[in-house]
């Protein structure tokens, strides 16, 4: 009796595990965007079906979009958990393919939209996007994509794949598993994959071993790459943000600001104002200035935050050197990135060897003297005066009344004292 039941016992095991479906994508078409994790040196993987592609490109600027097709137990399994994310990679893509109803056009046909991952611990400038190839070259790519789906398909066994995958978001235990059809994201990712016939032009992007407890998100911009044949410049769609809890959103046309530099003002022989305009583009943004003697800088002024305020802005920098000319630029950035703006020159007044001053005219009118007389590049010019007493004395001791720096022009100053026996000098130094 005990040797039958056991007989009977394997036998239902075996009927149950024959029994368990395997999982595929049901609805995936064309043009659909899929996201992929993987443990970096590992096999499991996760491939999320994230929707049409028309779902992010027709979102709103600076739309936060969650990413609500998969789960944090299913990437517990698949590609090492929501409590274990450190050195996990990721990537998403999509394209339009040669199929006519899969592409809004036919010069359309053949893009690609991939990621390109950033720094997730240092704020930089937007990536560039991927060099475009020729429509023959990117099916190259595009027919890799295709074999991740519908082809994201588990093993009959062992369940935890099973039991735990949906028709949007399948686990995969390995890259060499028995698969109806198609191949696995990390036996396409970590083998097969290459765009451009570069090695560094993989879409993917690692989150830092300590990625949890460093508490900053894992950054991708994605990018539309038409073929280079199309005629049709690549175009920068919006941000994947991986989090360190396993969610993901996507954030539509999230750049980081415009920035200008603008012609300097109020220029002395020691000082100027640095000018410049900012555009947050919809996020609160900072700006700062960057000069120096060449266009390496060396010098930046204080950072100030604008919000989400357009205008132009401006610092004054003072400790300059007479009669130099400077380097400077502006810089703007969000938490989206940064953005150096064009150098631009300046040079301070003064400089060289300071010239005698010679007057040019005296007048008074509404008992105020004027006193106009000419500069060198450099030095101050200092108009004084004094009266019959102060004659004896010598010129650079009368009390002085107002200054000038030397620019190399006729400048003129006044004395609004109501004395009327008054002699006046002008003296340099």
């Amino acid at each position: 009796m005990f040797i039958k039941k056991s007989i009977l016992t394997a036998l239902a095991l075996c009927v149950a595990a024959s029994e368990v479906p395997a999982v595929t994508f049901t609805n995936y078409a064309s043009s659909d965007v899929l996201i992929g994790f993987r443990k970096s040196g590992g096999l499991n993987d996760l491939v999320v079906n994230a929707g049409p592609i028309s779902n992010l490109t027709n979102a709103p600027a600076y739309q936060r979009i969650a990413i609500t097709n998969y789960t944090g137990s299913q990437l517990l399994i698949g590609a090492g958990g929501v409590l274990s994310t450190n050195s996990t990679v990721w990537s998403a893509m999509a394209f339009f393919g040669n199929n006519p109803a899969s592409a809004p056009s036919v010069a359309s046909r053949g893009t690609l939209f991939l990621t390109r991952a950033r720094s997730s611990t240092a704020l930089l400038d937007m990536t560039q996007p991927w060099e475009p190839q020729t429509k023959i070259l990117q099916f190259n790519a595009v027919s890799w994509i295709k074999t991740l789906a519908p082809g994201a398909l588990v093993m009959l066994s062992p369940t935890p794949y099973n039991t735990n995958s949906t028709p949007t978001a399948v686990i995969e235990p390995d890259a060499n598993g028995t698969y109806t059809d198609g191949n696995s994201y990390a036996g396409v990712m970590g083998v097969d994959f290459n765009f451009n016939g570069e090695s560094v032009a993989y879409p993917e992007n690692t989150t830092t071993n300590n990625f949890v407890t460093a508490g900053k998100v894992s950054r991708s911009d994605f990018w539309r790459i038409p073929p280079s044949d199309s005629g049709i410049a690549p175009e920068f769609l919006g941000v994947f943000d991986f989090n360190t809890n396993g969610s993901m959103t996507f954030i539509a046309d999230a750049y980081p600001p415009t920035v200008a530099t603008v012609t300097a003002s109020s220029i002395t022989s020691t000082s100027a104002k640095l000018n410049c305009t900012v555009n947050p583009n919809g996020e609160s943004a900072s700006y700062y200035l960057q000069y120096g003697l060449t266009d390496s800088y060396g010098s930046s002024t204080v950072t100030n935050l604008v919000g989400t305020t357009n205008g132009a802005f401006g610092v004054t920098v003072t400790g300059l050197t007479p009669g130099t000319t400077y380097n400077y630029r502006a810089v703007g950035y969000n938490q989206y990135g940064l953005t150096n703006a064009v150098n631009f020159t300046f040079t301070t007044t003064g400089g060289g060897a300071v010239t005698t001053p010679v007057i040019t005219a005296f007048y008074r009118s509404n008992n105020i003297s004027f006193v106009s007389f000419t500069t060198g590049n450099s030095g101050t010019y200092t108009l004084r005066s004094t009266n019959n007493v102060g004659l004896s004395t010598a010129r650079t001791n009368w009390p002085a009344i107002s200054s000038v720096s030397g620019n190399g022009l006729t400048n003129t100053l006044q004395d609004t004292s109501p004395a009327t026996d008054e002699f006046y000098t002008i003296t340099a130094q």
